[in-house]
C-alpha cells in the first residue's frame, strides 16, 4: 500500500489492533467539552484561531466554543496537519492526495508541492511543525500496517517551497515537534514505537536521531503497542515537558526532554492522533472508530486535573 487512505484503512487495521491495557493512573487531564468532527488531526492555534484538519471531509475547519466552519476545502487532499508559513499563509499537508497545499489566509490554495527538491514524490505527508525560522519540518509517513517496509521520512519545507528530505528509512514517520528552543526536532516512529530526538543544525538539517522514548517506556504508561497502536502527535506543554498521544490507545503521555515519564491520561478518543495547546489547556483529536467510514471523532478539549503535577500550558 503506497499511502495512506481512508476506507482502506478500515480494511487494513481490522483485526490488527487490540485495546490496551488503560493509561496510568496518575491522570493529569481532565476533558472539559467537545465538538464532534470527521476523522480530525494536526490541531493548531495560529494568531488566537484554532484549526483543525477533518481526514475525511476534505477540509481544514476554524474551531469555535460550540461550533465550527470551514477555513479550506480540497476534493481528493484527506488533509492531516497544516502549519504557519510567511505573510499569513498556511501549508496544509494532504495526506490523501499526496502532496503540499499553500494555502492563503482567506483559504485560497496558492500553490502545490509534490515533490522533494530531488524529484522524489511527497507521497504520504502527515504532520507538520514550524521552525520558527519560516520553515516547517514534517513527516512523509510511508505504508501504515504492522508489516509494512519503513519507508518513512522527514522533510524541511523552506520559505521559498522547496522540500528537502533529512531523514529516510523510518517505520511510519508520524508526528513531529521542534523543541528545546528550537533546537531538537522530536518525531514519532509509530510502528517502531518509539519518539526520536535530532539535533538540529544551523542550516536547519538533522543530526543523527538519539530515542527519547522507547517502547518499553510507552507502554508502561499506555499498554501493549501492538498491531500498529503507536506514538502519534506531539505538542510541547508550557512547562517544558512534552504531550505524545498513542494512537489505538486512548492515551496522552508526557514525558521531560530527558525521556522520563512524568504522566499519563485517558482521552475519549481511542484513536488519538494529536494535540495542541489552546487556551488555558489542550485540544486534542481523534477518532473513535477506524473501521466505520467516516472515522467519526471529536476536537476533545481538556484542561489540567486539579492537584495534578502538570502544569498549565501557556497560552499559545
Amino acid at each position: 500500500m503506497g499511502r495512506l487512505t481512508p476506507r482502506p484503512l478500515a480494511a487494513l487495521c481490522a483485526g490488527l489492533l487490540s485495546w490496551p491495557a488503560a493509561a496510568a493512573p496518575d491522570t493529569f487531564l481532565e476533558k472539559t467539552g467537545a465538538l464532534a468532527a470527521s476523522y480530525p488531526e494536526g490541531p493548531i492555534a495560529i494568531e488566537g484561531r484554532l484549526y483543525v484538519a477533518e481526514m475525511t471531509a476534505d477540509r481544514v475547519i476554524e474551531a469555535g466554543a460550540t461550533d465550527t466552519r470551514t477555513f479550506w476545502h480540497e476534493d481528493g487532499c484527506g488533509p492531516t496537519s497544516l502549519a504557519p508559513l510567511e505573510d499569513g499563509r498556511v501549508v496544509v499537508l494532504c495526506h490523501i492526495g499526496g502532496y503540499l497545499a499553500v494555502v492563503s489566509s482567506a483559504g485560497i490554495t496558492e500553490a502545490r508541492v509534490t515533490a522533494d527538491e530531488d524529484g522524489r514524490p511527497i507521497r504520504s505527508p502527515n504532520d507538520s511543525f514550524a521552525d520558527g525560522k519560516g520553515g516547517v519540518y514534517l513527516s512523509d509517513s510511508g505504508p501504515f500496517g504492522a508489516d509494512a517496509p519503513a519507508e518513512g521520512s522527514v522533510l524541511r519545507l523552506a520559505p521559498d517551497l522547496r522540500a528537502r528530505r533529512l531523514v529516510t528509512g523510518l517505520h511510519y514517520a508520524n508526528g513531529v515537534a521542534v523543541v528545546d528552543a528550537g533546537r531538537r526536532l522530536l518525531v514519532s516512529e509509530h510502528l517502531a514505537g518509539r519518539v526520536l530526538s535530532f539535533a538540529i543544525a544551523a542550516d536547519g538539517t538533522l543530526a543523527a536521531a538519539g530515542v527519547l522514548a522507547d517502547r518499553a517506556l510507552l507502554e508502561s504508561a499506555a499498554g501493549p503497542l501492538s498491531g500498529t497502536t503507536g506514538p502519534d502527535g506531539i505538542e510541547p506543554a508550557g512547562d517544558g515537558s512534552v504531550l505524545v498521544c498513542i494512537y489505538g490507545a486512548g492515551a496522552v503521555v508526557r514525558l521531560s526532554l530527558r525521556g522520563e515519564l512524568l504522566g499519563a491520561a485517558a482521552v475519549a478518543t481511542r484513536y488519538v492522533t494529536n494535540v495542541s495547546r489552546w487556551k488555558s489547556g489542550y485540544a486534542i483529536t481523534g477518532a473513535f472508530s477506524n473501521r466505520d467510514y467516516p472515522y467519526a471523532g471529536e476536537i476533545g478539549f481538556y484542561g489540567p486535573r486539579d492537584g495534578s503535577a502538570a502544569a498549565s500550558p501557556a497560552a499559545p
